[in-house]
């Protein structure tokens, strides 16, 4: 990889979708001949040759043995999370993980014991459902609230849950699938609940690298400036016409770890939290199964460690450390320019939406690549349930879309729509709808 350098942008084209069908991707091979897919949440668009690249280096060697994360995989990861984001992480408080939902899986293993209740916030991540149940632990609903076209914390039913007893959440922050990116206020606030509650947050943000285009960066070092919070409330304001626009304000992304303080040393008894970061979706390479848990807290990262080891999960695969570690070094100018990518397929999206017959309304995403997308309209008139909608998508329109109530409460009456493709597939996607009127 040391003789390996970032090529010019004008070799990533993204204009096109990758022919996958026959090669094993869940996307295109779970569903039958025929059918297009805009369900699971990777991309059609080819990887960075930087990262084929250093897969093809490393295959030259003849051995693939039991490998350890090196060394040079986390300064990967720690520069680029300073260079996106402005973002300085401790080289300690990594870990080396298989998959964000191993990790997850994990930790609440750990930080609970069957029968108790951990708070999600849906519409949600549907494995984050199984994550809790799996494990015989409750689940807590603190539903988003959808006002005024934005979706918003509940925080005030959010701390009627830690009153009633809840000590560990799982945000989704980026959340997927609403596609908010949480503002500074916000965060500070729930923040403020966790520390009077001692409440430990699993924050997944495996969305939180894939800016659009124009999108600011490095907001995490400006957490708490006077400016930065106007910017963040602005944001938010601002996507009050996000749904049917399209044009969504782009923001830079921020880690709760900046909001919730935590004493490396302390027994762990107080509030909490473990970021969960991955380039998966990042560089599109969910295949390699490679993630980040940062922990500030040291005992809790030795019993994580523990944990990880007791379940399996403490050798990350060779490959897939190799992708990762490529991504992050060479991988700029391929992510600046899918995020250009996504901006316009978004704004293509959006006038697709206006101009159907179906009169689907777009709640555009303000990161990464789903779209949450509403049909209420439309099954209203056409005196559909959801089941019959989800049924005449797949026989009718021959489209795989991410079923609306599988993310739980607030999910009635919605898709998700991977727009990650070629903008010809996406307008193939509404020609078809078409045949649902």
């Amino acid at each position: 990889m040391k003789h390996l350098k970032a090529q010019d942008a004008k070799h990533y084209d993204f204009s096109l979708a990758v022919e996958r069908r026959g090669t094993g991707a869940a996307k295109w091979d779970l569903i039958p001949d025929g059918r297009l897919p805009f369900w699971v949440a990777d991309m059609d668009f080819a990887v960075a040759p930087e990262i084929t690249s250093a897969l093809q280096e490393r295959a030259e060697h003849p051995v693939f043995g039991y490998t350890l994360p090196p060394e040079s995989l986390y300064e990967a990861f720690l520069e680029f999370q300073l260079r996106r984001h402005g973002r300085s992480i401790a080289r300690e408080h990594c870990v080396v993980v298989p998959g964000v939902m191993p990790a997850l899986r994990t930790a609440v293993e750990l930080l609970s014991k069957p029968g108790d209740s951990i708070v999600l916030q849906p519409p949600v991540y549907p494995p984050f459902f199984d994550a809790i149940k799996a494990k015989g632990r409750q689940v807590a609903e603190n539903p988003l609230v959808l006002e005024n076209d934005v979706y918003r914390m509940d925080l005030a039913g959010l701390e009627e849950l830690f009153q009633a007893g809840a000590r560990l959440m799982l945000l989704c922050s980026p959340h997927n699938p609403v596609g908010r990116v949480w503002s500074e206020t916000e965060l500070t606030e729930l923040a403020e609940l966790c520390r009077r509650y001692k409440v430990t947050v699993i924050s997944d943000e495996i969305h939180a690298d894939i800016r659009h285009a124009a999108a600011p960066e490095h907001a995490a070092a400006s957490v708490g400036r006077t400016e930065h919070a106007g910017h963040a409330e602005h944001a938010a304001a601002s996507a009050g016409g996000a749904a049917n626009s399209g044009h969504a304000e782009s923001r830079a992304f921020l880690p709760f770890d900046a909001f919730l303080s935590v004493n490396e040393e302390d027994s762990g008894d107080g509030a909490q939290v473990i970021s969960l970061v991955s380039p998966s979706k990042t560089f599109n390479i969910p295949g390699a199964s490679v993630a980040f848990a940062v922990i500030p807290n040291r005992p809790l990262r030795r019993r994580f460690r523990a944990g990880l080891k007791a379940n399996g999960l403490d050798h990350p695969h060779i490959f897939g450390m190799i992708s990762s570690e490529a991504g992050y070094r060479f991988g700029d100018t391929w992510l600046n320019g899918l995020g250009e990518q996504l901006h316009a397929n978004l704004a293509l999206l959006d006038r697709l939406c206006s101009e159907s017959s179906l009169k689907p309304r777009l709640y555009a995403p303000e990161i990464s690549f789903v779209a949450w997308v509403g049909f209420h309209d439309f099954l209203s008139s056409a005196g559909l349930t959801d089941e019959e909608f989800q049924e005449k998508l797949r026989s009718v329109a021959e489209l795989e879309l991410s079923h609306g109530p599988d993310f739980g409460t607030g999910g009635s009456g919605f898709q998700r729509i991977n727009f990650a493709t070629s903008p010809a597939l996406l307008e193939e996607c509404f020609q078809r709808l078409e045949r649902l009127v």
